[in-house]
């Protein structure tokens, strides 16, 4: 998706911006989760993923609307 969105000359940088969004998530993700169910606060934690899913699901309808149609497949006959 980065590189179908991404200019040419900007390719590269939208590459590793995915490749670090998935390394700071792998560092992130096991911090949370130990914290606080270590400190046996189960719901603070799935309050915390229920959070996340709802900004990620806000960003993602957001981005539709600054994609042509192309981009979206809409425009694709």
């Amino acid at each position: 998706m980065a590189n179908e969105l991404a200019p040419p000359h900007l390719r590269g940088r939208y590459n590793a911006l995915g490749s670090l969004q998935w390394n700071v998530a792998n560092t992130i993700g096991p911090l949370i989760a130990a914290v606080t169910l270590g400190q046996n606060l189960p719901y603070v934690w799935v309050g915390t993923l229920l959070v996340g899913c709802l900004v990620a699901s806000l960003l993602m309808s957001r981005l539709r609307l600054t994609l042509t149609p192309e981009q979206d497949g809409r425009g694709v006959a």
